[in-house]
């Protein structure tokens, strides 16, 4: 049985089902039990009201590394491109993420940028805030509504993490590992300094730790 992501919980969702035996199917939907007799083969279930426009861009993976972002030092704000398909409304992200360190991080900060050979550049176009307490100590698919309205056909955009009050020893980790795309690119916020012993901060590609485990929904 997979069913697929909801970005509301009181949204539809389709379920697709394939067995060898007939069962039973309980849904509880907007507090409502709905029962299905299910027989043999294969099936597609619609439950509740789905969105017709709604796509997903998925950068998901089984990968076992991690990069650590929302520090001080080195790893403060971290970054994963996507290319838009032909919707124009962000509807929100998902993230495989955990909290780690002390249990004591800020809230994180999801923001939508414009990308340019591969990198955020200019000001957030949208950010939003989740709470640190949604996040678990284990990795987990984390949901932020995200929402930008003016998205362009075929244009690649950046999603940028970070955390309000970064801390060398609250911080947060994103799940990596996988190359899922020769497309999307990913990277952080690195500090340097520069020749005249001045500290400046760039963006800097990584292209050794494969994608950053996301799921971008977009609609009409």
């Amino acid at each position: 049985l997979v069913a697929e992501d909801r970005l509301k919980k009181d949204a539809g969702t389709r379920l697709t089902i394939e067995t060898d035996s007939p069962f039973l199917l309980k849904v509880k939907h907007n507090g409502k039990l709905i029962e299905y007799h299910i027989d043999k083969g294969k099936f597609t279930i619609e439950v509740g009201e789905i969105d017709p426009h709604l796509k997903s861009i998925s950068l998901i993976h089984k990968g076992i590394e991690r990069q650590v972002f929302g520090t001080l030092t080195g790893h403060s704000e971290i970054y994963r491109s996507f290319k838009n398909s032909n919707n124009p409304v962000l509807s929100g992200v998902n993230l495989k993420i955990k909290r780690s360190g002390l249990p004591q991080q800020s809230d994180l900060t999801v923001a939508v940028f414009n990308e340019h050979n591969g990198k955020p550049i200019g000001e957030a176009l949208a950010k939003v805030t989740v709470e640190a307490s949604n996040v678990d100590s284990m990795y987990s698919n984390i949901h932020a509504d995200l929402n930008y309205r003016q998205l362009e056909m075929n244009k690649n955009y950046v999603i940028v993490l970070n955390q309000i009050s970064p801390s060398d020893s609250a911080f947060y980790e994103w799940l990596t590992g996988v190359d899922v795309s020769t497309v999307n690119n990913f990277g952080r916020l690195q500090a340097n300094i520069d020749q005249f012993g001045q500290k400046v901060s760039t963006w800097q590609p990584d292209h050794k730790s494969g994608d950053a485990w996301m799921k971008v929904y977009t609609s009409k």
